[in-house]
C-alpha cells in the first residue's frame, strides 16, 4: 500500500505521507528545507493540527455540556488520508469523521489537503467541509519545522521579517500549555525579529491577529524561505534549545486561555462552518537561494 507520495517540479521535490497528510520533505535543488524527524528531539516534521490547536482544559472539549477527550493539537495528524486526485506535481488528500473520531469530536466533517509544487515552491490548501446539520466548530494549524540553519551560517544570524509593522510583544503559554493573560516582549527591530535559541526555546511565542500575511525566514547570506498565508490570523514560533530546527506555524486558533471553561463554540478564535458550507485556508512556501 502506498504510504507517501512524491511530487516533482523541475528541481523541486515534496514528499507527503498519507498518514496525517504530513509533508516529510521539501527539497529545492538538492537542499532539504524541512527538519527530518528525530524522536529523541522532536519526532514530527510538519504535522497538521485539527480540530483543535494547542491544549484544552482537562484534556477535554465541551459540546452541549458534555465533555469529550481531546489530545493536544487534535487527532488529524494520526489519521490516515486517502488520495482524491494526483498528478506529477500535485495531490489532493482527504479524511472524514468516523466512529473513532466521534468519541472525541461528535461532529461530521470532511477535510481535504491539496499540495501543489512548482519551481522552488510548495502550496498547501486546506478545505474544511461541514456535511452535518449543525455548525462545525474547529481550529486548524500547520506546524512545519524548518532546518535552522538551512543555508549555512550561525543560527543567530537568521531572522524572521514581517511584511507589516507588528507589536513587539507575543502571547505565551503557561507551564500547563494554556494561553497566559500577559504578553512578553520580543526583540523586534522594525519589521525584523532576530532569532536565537533563547528566543525560540522559551515555549511557543504566539503572534495573535497579525497584520502581516507574509513572513520571511532569512539567512545571513540572503537565502529565504517565504511563508504567505490566507485565512490564518495567527502565527507561532517554536523550537528547542540547541535543536537544528525552527517551527513557524500558521494557526486559526490556539490553546484554551487560562480559566476558559466554556463550550467549544465559545472558545476565542474558534472557526464555525455552517451546515453544507466549507472554509478554505492556504499557505504558500517559497525558497530562494543566494549563491
Amino acid at each position: 500500500m502506498t504510504k507517501s507520495v512524491l511530487l516533482k517540479s523541475e528541481t523541486t521535490e515534496v514528499e507527503v505521507a498519507l498518514y496525517g497528510a504530513e509533508p516529510m520533505a521539501w527539497r529545492v535543488g538538492g537542499t532539504e528545507l524541512f527538519w527530518q524527524a528525530d524522536a529523541s528531539i522532536w519526532g514530527r516534521t510538519s504535522p497538521i493540527l485539527f480540530p483543535v490547536v494547542g491544549r484544552t482544559r482537562g484534556g477535554e472539549i465541551t459540546v452541549h455540556g458534555r465533555p469529550y477527550p481531546m489530545a493536544p493539537h487534535g487527532f488529524i495528524a494520526s489519521h490516515e488520508f486517502s488520495i482524491v486526485a494526483q498528478s506529477e506535481s500535485s495531490v489532493t488528500l482527504a479524511a472524514a469523521d468516523n466512529a473513532e473520531t466521534h468519541k472525541s469530536y461528535p461532529f461530521p466533517f470532511h477535510i481535504e489537503v491539496r499540495y501543489d509544487v512548482g519551481p522552488g515552491r510548495c502550496s498547501v490548501t486546506f478545505v474544511v467541509r461541514n456535511p452535518g446539520p449543525d455548525s462545525l466548530p474547529y481550529a486548524l494549524g500547520f506546524h512545519p519545522g524548518f532546518r535552522w540553519p538551512f543555508a549555512g551560517g550561525d543560527k543567530g544570524s537568521y531572522a524572521l521579517v514581517f511584511d507589516q509593522e507588528e507589536e513587539p510583544m507575543a502571547s505565551v503559554l503557561n507551564k500547563e500549555g494554556f494561553l497566559a493573560p500577559t504578553k512578553v516582549a520580543v526583540p523586534m527591530d522594525g519589521y525584523r525579529l532576530p532569532l536565537s535559541d533563547a528566543l525560540v526555546s522559551q515555549g511557543a511565542l504566539c503572534f495573535l491577529n497579525l497584520n502581516s500575511r507574509r513572513v520571511r525566514f532569512i539567512a545571513q547570506n540572503g537565502s529565504t524561505i517565504e511563508l504567505r498565508s490566507e485565512n490564518f490570523p495567527h502565527l507561532a514560533l517554536w523550537g528547542k534549545t540547541d535543536a537544528p530546527f525552527a517551527c513557524i506555524e500558521p494557526w486559526t486558533g490556539y490553546s484554551d486561555p487560562e480559566g476558559f471553561a466554556g463550550d467549544i463554540t465559545e472558545k476565542p478564535s474558534i472557526c464555525l462552518v455552517e451546515s453544507g458550507c466549507e472554509a478554505r485556508h492556504k499557505l504558500d512556501m517559497t525558497f530562494w537561494a543566494t549563491k
